[in-house]
Formats: structure tokens, C-alpha cells, sequence
């Protein structure tokens, strides 16, 4: 019962409007789906009208923007699935160790849209790590460099803890200090 202007932002609004007069001239349905910017990643917006006379439409817009991102989450996890399930049939061809460590590297930036990835290995004194693999990392580091196994460095904590620690934003992490291989 209200115009459309009133309900949506001015960009839908006028799209929306083309659809109305191309409703009305074709006289069948239209239906169209939309993203307006915002918050986080937008909303998604899907539109449909259906004209009723000669110079009315109905017209139901609905919010697909949850529908959408169980879409995109649910493509992702099939994506990453896929993508375990590739590396468990390389690794059961026989790879040598650091063949697989590093593919592992590769298959985590690949699948989690990454800069960086790496492997690291407690050396015997069990107060290093050295990077056995790794992407990202300065030509030279893979194989000769080691950080601090204590848990004032990001590995050292990650090992002693009980759980998977995630880190959001390296740089405003107080928990630890970020690698010196960074």
C-alpha cells in the first residue's frame, strides 16, 4: 500500500521503477534481485511484480540477503571439503614429507583466500620452531628460519593451547606478538 520510494533506497527505487514500466508494457511478470551496499557485505533484495491493469503493478519485495549468504557459506564449505578430500588422495600417493607440507600451505591460501600459510616443526631443544613450509615468506626463510616456541610468540601460544586460537587482526592481538618472519 505505500510507493515504492518510500520504502526502498533511492538506488532500488529506481531500478525498481524501470521494472514497473516494463511490467506495464509487457504485461508480465518481472523479477529482478538487487544488493545494496552497507553494513558488512550489503543486503540482497529480490523483486517481483506483476501488473494488474493498465497502469498497475503489484509488487512483493522480500529480504534474500540470510538466504544468500547460507548460499555463499554453504558453497564455501562444499568448496573446502572438496579441496581436503583432493589433498587426502595426494597425500595417500605417496608425497614425500616436505612435498606435503608444502602443498598443504598452497591448499590452505587457495581454499582460505590467504596471503600467508606455514608449517612449522619443534625442534629437539623445544624452544624454537623452524618453518618447514611455507607461502607467502621471503625468498630464504623456508627450511632455515625458527621462532620462539614460548607462549609469548603466536606459535609458541597456539602449541600450548587446548584449543585453536584465532587470530582477527594480527596487529591489535595482546595475547602475543606476531612472527618476526612477518
Amino acid at each position: 500500500g505505500k510507493f515504492m520510494e518510500e520504502v526502498l533506497p533511492p538506488d532500488l527505487a529506481a531500478s525498481g521503477r524501470q521494472l514497473i514500466d516494463r511490467a506495464l508494457r509487457t504485461q508480465t511478470v518481472q523479477t529482478d534481485q538487487y544488493q545494496i551496499e552497507g553494513e558488512g557485505d550489503g543486503s540482497f533484495y529480490d523483486l517481483r511484480m506483476a501488473p494488474v491493469g493498465a497502469d498497475e503493478v503489484v509488487s512483493v519485495i522480500r529480504d534474500v540477503t540470510s538466504h544468500r549468504r547460507a548460499e555463499a557459506l554453504l558453497a564455501a564449505r562444499a568448496r573446502q571439503q572438496a579441496v581436503a578430500a583432493q589433498f587426502g588422495q595426494e597425500a595417500l600417493a605417496g608425497r614425500d614429507l616436505p612435498s606435503l607440507l608444502q602443498r598443504a600451505c598452497e591448499v590452505l591460501v587457495d581454499t582460505l583466500d590467504a596471503t600467508h600459510a606455514k608449517v612449522l616443526r619443534l625442534m629437539p631443544d623445544g624452544e624454537n620452531l623452524r618453518l618447514e613450509a611455507g607461502i607467502g615468506w621471503s625468498s630464504g626463510l623456508v627450511g632455515h628460519a625458527a621462532v620462539d616456541a614460548g607462549p609469548e610468540s603466536q606459535a609458541g601460544f597456539t602449541l600450548l593451547s587446548d584449543s585453536p586460537v584465532v587470530v582477527q587482526n594480527l596487529r591489535e592481538e595482546a595475547r602475543f606478538r606476531g612472527p618476526q618472519l612477518l
